[in-house]
């Protein structure tokens, strides 16, 4: 749900829930990693998606579309 996500900059948001982040880099690239897995003594993310949009309001349209549907 879109509650859970924290905005912490123009670029980055926090969900603490499932220890997850979202980025938008250069405006036009959405990068998510979440659910995080610990192997040894480091922690990694366990599903990561990365996609590139051809203008910031597509990737911003994506990112909020996954922060409400996930």
């Amino acid at each position: 749900m879109k509650k859970d996500w924290k905005k912490i900059s123009n670029t980055k948001y926090v969900n603490k829930k499932r220890k997850g982040t979202l980025y938008i880099f250069d405006d036009k690239n959405v990068s998510i990693e979440i659910d995080t897995i610990k192997w040894g003594k480091v922690n990694f993310p366990q599903t990561h998606i990365y996609e590139e949009f051809d203008t910031k309001s597509q990737a911003l349209k994506r990112a909020i579309k996954y922060m409400v549907n996930n």
